[in-house]
């Protein structure tokens, strides 16, 4: 009783954030003046307790994504953006200090540096201000995590732009102005050791060795599969992999680290190695991986969903773990309720892994006569279960729905978690002793370059995905409430 009374409660105060998205209006005084009164009248009364509770945890939701919105105050830099619509020469500069606070977005003709704001000068003195900025600078001095610099710009309100909700993807990381062309000058840099930029130096270094050993595009494949640094593929391959329902091969994702996990775990059986040591040398490469990729939140995230399924299927209890994944979906919240509402990659990591939790018997009992066929068995099972509960968001988010994905993820997942494994070790062998790491580049260009056959070779039907109108959000929620009752539907027992 108490499990399903968290359980409700937590699903109370999602609910509460995403009202308050919709509405965004302060009612917190609504909550004091009319929720805490009932609570002190009916706290004998377990019945009428209970409901007033749900909707307590429901307001609380909803009064902690209100405050997650942006404070408009002289103490905030967006305080000092230049209003919308002016030009370009009307707009006022801005002066003010800060640090780098993440990885730097290197691209082909700039860098993306976001910056800590600490001081801005205004009527000729240092004031405190506080507040994240998006700043779009050369590829030249090269700047890096932890710098102080002094930057002189225009700040600019993000926008939408073509469609796009960029003000809705920016503020989902806490940023609310926008610095274009600054004069930045160097202050000073962190002394001594400083673990986050030796991760980020190690990261490049990961990168910058799978360009020097792989040729493109396989490369840039390989750097978007294992260090979430898609932005140098091609637009062509991406839109292969999109028509063919296998994007999750390129994205970090809650989804993508449980697939991965489930298969290594999988595919060691194969070789009858004892069950702890399988699974405890998965969770090992899991840690390992996101270490090499610099520990970003969207990965920790997904590595920690992905974590629980493990675990729950080592004990036997995959279908049971649900309360454990909506633990850390409320932890995540709690700490930034906008990943619900704008961050696709949350969405779809919490409904993967739900997914999984909930239909991975199901799969298993559906394909029970299917013979094992070096892991594809496996591959039907896992990916089928993780498509049910993500499938119907993808349509409402992207309105296409690829007809291939079956098959183009029984071809291509078999081979992902070799690519994986085979990449990590052979990129630490390269530190080593790099000559023996040469025909292992050979053996991945190949396997990434037969993906790309594939997915080229199936998205090139033309009826490889079906292009969906708009669907309104009321018939999704339709087809989601149809699952949940299909799937808690009472079994009936049959009388002979």
């Amino acid at each position: 009783m108490k499990q399903k009374f968290i359980i409700i409660c937590s699903i109370g105060f999602i609910l509460g954030i995403v009202v308050a998205s919709i509405f965004k209006i302060a009612i917190i005084w609504v909550v004091l003046l009319l929720v805490i009164p009932l609570l002190i009248i009916f706290w004998s009364n377990k019945k009428i307790l209970f409901i007033v509770l749900v909707i307590f945890s429901l307001f609380v939701g909803y009064i902690r994504f209100i405050y997650s919105l942006p404070v408009n105050t002289e103490q905030n830099i967006n305080y000092y953006n230049n209003e919308s619509g002016l030009e370009w020469k009307d707009m006022r500069s801005i002066l003010f200090r800060g640090r780098i606070n993440q990885e730097i977005d290197k691209r082909i003709d700039h860098n993306k540096i976001i910056i800590n704001s600490e001081e801005i000068f205004i009527d000729e003195e240092w004031k405190y201000v506080k507040g994240l900025v998006l700043a779009k600078a050369a590829l030249y001095p090269e700047y890096e995590h932890g710098d102080e610099l002094e930057i002189d710009c225009k700040l600019i309100k993000p926008s939408p732009i073509e469609g796009f909700a960029y003000d809705d993807y920016l503020s989902r990381y806490d940023i609310y102005s926008l610095c274009y062309s600054p004069r930045i000058k160097l202050i000073s840099r962190i002394d001594g050791f400083n673990l986050k930029n030796y991760i980020l130096k190690f990261k490049d270094q990961v990168h910058y060795t799978i360009q020097r050993n792989i040729l493109e595009p396989e490369s840039s494949v390989l750097s978007a599969m294992l260090l979430a640094r898609r932005r140098d593929i091609p637009s062509t391959i991406v839109e292969d992999f999109s028509r063919t329902g296998v994007s999750h091969l390129l994205a970090i994702s809650g989804m993508h680290i449980a697939i991965i996990s489930l298969l290594i775990v999988r595919l060691l059986s194969v070789f009858s190695l004892p069950k702890k040591i399988s699974y405890s040398g998965t969770l090992l490469f899991l840690f390992l991986y996101i270490f090499m990729i610099g520990f970003p939140a969207s990965a920790v995230r997904a590595g920690i969903m992905g974590a629980i399924v493990l675990i729950a299927e080592y004990f036997g209890r995959i279908n049971k773990c649900y309360f454990a994944l909506l633990l850390v979906a409320i932890i995540t919240l709690l700490i930034n309720p906008k990943l619900i509402v704008y961050d696709i990659g949350w969405q779809l990591s919490f409904l993967a892994v739900l997914s999984l939790i909930f239909f991975s018997e199901d799969m298993e009992k559906l394909f029970c006569r299917m013979p094992k066929l070096f892991g594809i068995k496996a591959i039907l099972q896992t990916t089928l279960a993780a498509q049910i509960l993500t499938l119907p968001w993808l349509i409402y988010k992207f309105g296409q729905i690829s007809l291939v994905f079956p098959i183009a993820n029984i071809l291509l997942l078999p081979a992902l978690p070799l690519i994986m494994s085979l990449s990590v070790i052979t990129i630490i062998i390269t530190f080593i002793f790099p000559i023996l790491a040469t025909p292992l580049y050979w053996i991945i260009w190949n396997l990434i370059h037969k993906q790309i056959e594939v997915i080229s070779w199936l998205s090139s039907f033309s009826n490889a995905a079906m292009q969906i109108s708009k669907v309104p959000i009321i018939y999704i929620m339709f087809v989601y409430i149809m699952i949940i009752l299909f799937k808690i539907k009472p079994r009936k027992s049959v009388m002979n």
